[in-house]
């Protein structure tokens, strides 16, 4: 594999991103990454191609770029998520969610019941204002 030819897909995944709108220009692109302004036109042209060190840069900030498609040409420009990785994460996170809404349902019973005891001891007098819990309902 020559080295113009790893140039080439990094221009093109440039390309994809700025098509994309990710990003509004390459110079934008560039300036993120704390690269020269020249880097994108002299690689076209054939004049100084991506370094190693500006290839872990650019995989270092988009986790999306399979590294393999950049070196060899193989595969998708995008890796593939582990879905088996993603699918355990929201299985334990949906878990989680379930035990916290059991524990917040309780509260607001506890809650609920602490209010109607409450509600009880108020004594009603007939030239009283009162106000229910909500303070939204005034009567006399």
């Amino acid at each position: 594999m020559e080295k113009g030819d790893i140039d080439k897909r990094i221009i093109e995944y440039v390309s994809y991103l700025i098509d994309n709108k990710e990003y509004k220009s390459e110079a934008e692109y560039l300036r993120l990454l704390d690269f020269p302004l020249t880097k994108l036109s002299d690689a076209k042209k054939g004049k100084a191609g991506f370094r190693a060190y500006d290839i872990g840069i650019i995989l270092i900030n988009d986790r999306r770029l399979n590294s393999d498609w950049v070196m060899t040409g193989k595969g998708a420009m995008f890796a593939s998520v582990d879905s088996n990785a993603n699918i355990s994460y929201f299985i334990n996170k949906c878990s989680s969610l379930e035990d916290e809404n059991k524990k917040l349902l309780m509260e607001v019973g506890i809650l609920k019941g602490r209010l109607q005891e409450i509600k009880k001891r108020v004594p009603e007098e007939s030239n009283a204002i009162c106000a229910a819990a909500s303070g939204s309902d005034l009567e006399k």
